[in-house]
């Protein structure tokens, strides 16, 4: 069972099933029993991520294969007022992406150098000068918060595999920008100055404090 939300609170849009039968299918869930309208049978794409972007009358799905750092990723779209299905990408390796809590913007990495803002229909939205990868970022309003490492540890095609099995840890610089605006601020720089080396995870910017963990030792750290 794997599921994202729909255009409300009131909708899930669910892969139901065991084995080879699967199906893709909206769950009711203001309705007893929570009732599944099929929008796809027999759903063969494996080992992907499922993203719900706004746009259109019901919106549209967006499945991405999970990152593997030596083969493609490929990239699909399902129109879901026409029920088109069709291929984005096919020759980027490594994609990750991760979507703001309103969906409107999404961020997205593909091995070894690339780092985009993109918007709700998953377009280029801004212009990114940064290298890092989504999982190290965090949204709060209009503005997006990246730990960015301090040397270009993505450059190898097997390196975004390293940083996730820890074989690699960063010194990271926190720098926040506008979903409008190509520029940046810089918050901190960890390991000078004070500031213990920082190899941040998921910031999140909550009543005039920066949240974050630390991969150097997995403890969740509030920056004032």
């Amino acid at each position: 069972f794997d599921a994202v939300w729909g255009k409300d609170s009131g909708e899930l849009i669910a892969r139901v099933g065991q084995g080879s039968d699967v199906s893709l299918g909206f769950l009711n869930l203001e309705k007893s029993g929570f009732p599944l309208t099929s929008i796809l049978r027999d759903f063969r794409l494996k080992n992907v991520s499922m993203f719900f972007s706004p746009s259109g009358k019901k919106g549209k799905l967006v499945f991405v294969e999970k990152p593997f750092p030596s083969s493609p990723s490929r990239m699909w779209e399902l129109n879901l007022d026409t029920f088109s299905f069709s291929l984005l990408s096919s020759l980027e390796k490594g994609v990750v992406i991760r979507q703001s809590p309103d969906r409107m913007v999404a961020l997205k990495f593909a091995a070894p150098d690339t780092f985009l803002v993109l918007d709700k229909n998953f377009d280029e939205a801004v212009p990114s000068l940064l290298l890092t990868l989504p999982q190290k970022c965090g949204f709060s309003g209009g503005d997006i918060y990246c730990f960015e490492p301090q040397e270009n540890v993505f450059v190898d095609e097997g390196s975004y595999d390293d940083y996730l099995k820890q074989r690699v840890l960063t010194t990271d610089t926190l720098i926040t920008f506008g979903t409008d605006d190509p520029g940046f601020d810089v918050v901190f720089a960890s390991g000078g100055g004070g500031v213990p080396a920082i190899d941040g995870l998921m910031p999140v910017a909550s009543r005039g404090n920066i949240y974050f963990v630390n991969r150097y030792d997995n403890y969740l750290y509030a920056f004032q």
